[in-house]
């Protein structure tokens, strides 16, 4: 039994001591120096107006051009499902309180339905935003501001 005793007691110690390691020493503490410190930025993104242009009539990864609807003719006929694009740039800044021509245009490549021009019907294709990355946005975007 004093066997027992001993191995409980030693056992008992060993797990006490076990948990009593060092403490962690925290990490040391850069010096400070005089270099600038350089904060991660991001560049605005720049529009190719040329590739624009393709993506404007031929479309994108499967996604219809846009001329499938819109016109870019400066004509005062024709027909065509949605507004003739020439002017956008001038338009596009008056049209929603608070947007600029850039920001209404991205708006209304991605998200059609939170505007409809007058006298057009809410027929936009809806799913740009899939096959669209923020380049081709910005390059298409760039086109329609030359407008």
């Amino acid at each position: 039994m004093r066997n027992l005793f001993a191995f409980v007691a030693l056992f008992v110690l060993v797990i006490t001591l076990s948990g009593c390691g060092a403490a962690a020493q925290p990490s040391p503490t850069p010096e400070p120096t005089d270099a600038p410190t350089l904060e991660p930025t991001t560049a605005p993104a720049v529009g190719d107006a040329e590739r624009g242009h393709q993506i404007f009539t031929k479309g994108l990864n499967e996604s219809p051009p846009c001329t499938s609807c819109h016109m870019a003719a400066d004509v005062n006929f024709g027909f065509s499902l949605g507004p003739n694009l020439v002017g956008i740039a001038q338009r596009a800044a008056t049209r929603v309180e608070g947007l600029d021509a850039a920001a209404y245009i991205h708006q209304s490549i991605l998200d059609p339905h939170s505007y409809v021009v007058a006298g057009y019907r809410d027929i936009m294709y809806p799913d740009y935003s899939k096959y669209f990355d923020e380049q081709d946005l910005t390059d298409l975007m760039a086109f329609l501001m030359t407008l």
